[in-house]
């Protein structure tokens, strides 16, 4: 086969590092009847080490040049099933109850993660690797300058653990920032149901659209509220109408959202 060359277009970076390949694989903490989706196999690297381990690895490639290399490495396997498809794009409402293995590219991080978010019954751990600085967004805690709306969103679904960071020279081409692994468990309950999912994500966007604009005036700009009822709201949520949302946590968004669904 001819020397592949990565598309910068597509975010491709391969990991080539034996021990971490090993320690990903580990961390998904595979038993024999594990079903297992890959997000990006790229060359194999990580699927040469879940087959064997896992009942099944369900590998999603979008580089159809990728999918003629893991076709002819893998293809023959009944433990294998190959998806040409955009992971965005793919339908994880077929699967229950998976685990979930992915080196993401930045660009789509966020879409990924939202999108797993919104499937919460298709899989129930994910050992993902991403830029340091989006996994950090995902693992912070209120009151740190990571905190964010993914913060928010991930804690109430999963629990979350920092695994390890990964320097550029384990991948190739070599990324200009450092990778973080990380994992997520599914809660066996989420922290919090809300009855309208739709508005309590909108809630929790609108709060952290404006990071420099406190909270109350991010509420303003989204909701149209009047400044006095706006005010009124969040004295009741137990929140400083001073304060910015990386200073409020799950527990006080609960409350503001059960207040916003109140009648007036």
């Amino acid at each position: 086969m001819k020397p592949f060359r990565p598309r910068r277009s597509l975010g491709q970076s391969f990991l080539r590092h034996n021990p971490t390949a090993d320690r990903l694989v580990g961390a998904l903490e595979l038993e024999p009847g594990d079903v297992v989706l890959e997000i990006g196999p790229g060359q194999g690297v990580l699927t040469r080490r879940l087959l064997g381990k896992a009942r099944r690895v369900v590998a999603v490639e979008i580089d159809r040049r990728l999918i003629r290399r893991l076709g002819a490495e893998f293809g023959v396997r009944t433990d294998f099933e190959l998806v040409h498809a955009d992971f965005l794009e793919y339908d994880l409402s077929r699967h229950r109850g998976i685990k979930v293995l992915g080196n993401l590219p930045y660009k789509s991080c966020s879409q990924i993660l939202v999108r797993m978010l919104g499937q919460i019954g298709a899989w129930r751990l994910a050992v993902l690797t991403t830029q340091r600085e989006f996994a950090g967004r995902v693992l912070a805690s209120p009151g740190t300058k990571a905190y964010g709306a993914l913060s928010v969103m991930t804690e109430r679904i999963c629990h979350r653990e920092r695994l390890f960071n990964i320097r550029a020279e384990r991948f190739r081409p070599k990324p200009d920032v450092m990778s973080t692994a990380f994992r997520l468990v599914h809660r066996k309950r989420p922290l919090y149901e809300p009855d309208d999912p739709e508005l309590f994500r909108r809630l929790v966007r609108s709060a952290f659209a404006h990071r420099r604009k406190t909270l109350a005036n991010n509420l303003l700009a989204e909701f149209g509220f009047q400044k006095d009822l706006a005010s009124g709201l969040l004295a009741q949520a137990r929140i400083g109408l001073r304060d910015r949302a990386e200073a409020v946590d799950l527990e006080a968004f609960v409350r503001l959202y059960e207040l916003l669904r109140r009648p007036t």
